[in-house]
C-alpha cells in the first residue's frame, strides 16, 4: 500500500507501550508515533490503538511531526 500524497507515512503499529507508540514504514524504517496530549489521555485511544496493531492495518502517519492523521487516509494535502 503505497502513498501518493506528500508529507505521509504508510505505516504499521508493530509496539504499543503507554506512552510510546512504534511502527514500521513500508520501506522497513521504524518510527516512533508521538501521541497528542489528548491522545496521551485517552484510554479508548490506546485500546483502538491495540486492535489496529493486532489486525495488522496499515495507517498514515504525518511525516514531519510522526503523529496520526486526525481525518484518516482522507485529509486533503
Amino acid at each position: 500500500m503505497t502513498s501518493d500524497l506528500k508529507g505521509i507515512i504508510t505505516t504499521q503499529l508493530f509496539d504499543i507501550n503507554y506512552p510510546n507508540i512504534y511502527a514500521l514504514t513500508e520501506t522497513g524504517h521504524v518510527v516512533q508515533v508521538k501521541p497528542t496530549a489528548k491522545q496521551k489521555k485517552d484510554p479508548l485511544f490506546w485500546r483502538i490503538l491495540e486492535k489496529i496493531k493486532n489486525a495488522k492495518i496499515w495507517i498514515p502517519v504525518s511525516k514531519t511531526k510522526h503523529q496520526l492523521l486526525e481525518d484518516d487516509w482522507l485529509s486533503v494535502v
